[in-house]
This record gives C-alpha cells, sequence and structure tokens, in this order.
C-alpha cells in the first residue's frame, strides 16, 4: 500500500484487549485486522447505497 495514510484511534482498554485476542486468534497485526475491519465497512456501505463507490 504505496498511497497510505496513518491514523490513530482510542479504544477503551477492554476493547483493546479484546482485539489483541482477537488478532491473536486470527493470526493477523492489530493494523491488518482494523485495516480489514474497515474494509469491511466501507464495502458494505457502497453495497448497499450509503456511500458512493468513486475511486478517490
Amino acid at each position: 500500500m504505496s498511497d497510505s495514510e496513518r491514523i490513530s484511534v482510542v479504544l477503551p482498554t477492554q476493547a483493546k484487549k479484546d482485539l489483541e485476542k482477537l488478532c491473536n486468534i486470527e493470526k493477523r497485526s492489530i493494523s491488518n485486522l482494523v485495516y480489514l475491519l474497515i474494509q469491511e465497512a466501507i464495502d458494505q456501505a457502497k453495497a448497499s447505497g450509503k456511500l458512493k463507490s468513486t475511486d478517490g
């Protein structure tokens, strides 16, 4: 991903612990799993018409 930007997220302590557990189960990094979850949400929003599909 050469066209990437960094973001930061503040999570409640328990949410971070649960995320770390899920990452261990899925054998993924936190960054990768969060990226996949966000991409899934974007894809669903586009499919439902909530978000217009664009390239930029």
